[in-house]
């Protein structure tokens, strides 16, 4: 019991840290890219409200808390995109619907990761890729997505009647609406007003239509330019997710985590 609470306490100060690094990249602090350089023990006891010296019985040196939260953040951020990708299927297709507008995936996808703590806290790791495993964690997490989003892609690409224009490759088009993403919703924590809605709630209300966030407005952009139609159609149909791939996915991810 008492090496628990040991492992609960130490767990508890990391947690801090990554709290005060967050912070530290929505404020006007110096170089703010270099994250945990401005976490500080004495502001870690602060907040827990102990003192410094009960921090340096299990951490010697201010470096050695730095490897430590580096570590932390690196172990429980890896998978970042997999998981929120999951929690964001998981909410959208809880619904009985059959089919789910690629709109509504690209609204709320952007939504909840634009305000998320965690993706902002997993931007500082940016900073330090010149460390293997940080590089690593990126390399891992890119292919853990790569493989859960290619089949929604396929089958969504297939339910819209298009296909990839050759010699584009689903890793190119990933690789696109990841940057997009992330992009924006980086530009959304520096200024809300950089990322308005092409169509806004009001708007789509007023007309009977469909809220279409910069987002979800982008992607399709992305999407039409590296597919082509394959239904005969001049005008480009919206794309559509089939929701039994996207719960199989979903259901794929938990039981791996689970076992």
């Amino acid at each position: 019991m008492a090496t628990k609470t040991a492992e609960s306490i130490h767990v508890k100060y990391l947690e801090i840290g990554l709290e005060l690094v967050g912070e530290s990249l929505v404020e006007s602090v110096p170089n703010a890219g270099l994250a945990l350089a401005h976490v500080k023990l004495a502001d870690v006891a602060n907040r827990a409200g102990v003192t410094k010296g009960a921090l340096y019985h299990l951490w010697k040196s201010q470096e050695d808390f730095w490897d430590d939260l580096l570590d932390y953040l690196v172990s429980t951020h890896a998978l970042f995109g997999m998981t929120e990708l999951t929690g964001v299927l998981d909410g959208l297709t809880g619904e009985d619907s059959a089919e789910l507008s690629l709109r509504e995936f690209a609204n709320v996808l952007f939504d909840t990761l634009s305000v998320s703590s965690v993706f902002l806290t997993r931007i500082s790791l940016f900073s330090y890729l010149g460390n293997e495993e940080v590089h690593a964690s990126f390399v891992a997490e890119f292919a853990g997505t790569l493989a859960f989003m290619e089949p929604i892609l396929e089958s969504t690409l297939a339910q819209s009647g298009r296909a990839l224009i050759e010699p584009h490759t689903f890793t190119e088009l990933t690789v696109a609406l990841a940057a997009l993403l992330e992009g924006l919703c980086l530009q959304h924590q520096i200024a809300p007003e950089r990322t308005a809605d092409i169509v806004s709630t009001e708007q789509a209300a007023a007309s009977g239509g469909q809220r279409i966030s910069l987002y979800a407005a982008a992607a399709e952009s992305l999407i039409y330019g590296y597919t082509k139609s394959t239904s005969g159609r001049k005008a480009p149909e919206e794309p559509r997710l089939n929701t039994a791939v996207v719960l199989g996915k979903a259901e794929h991810r938990r039981s791996k985590k689970a076992n």
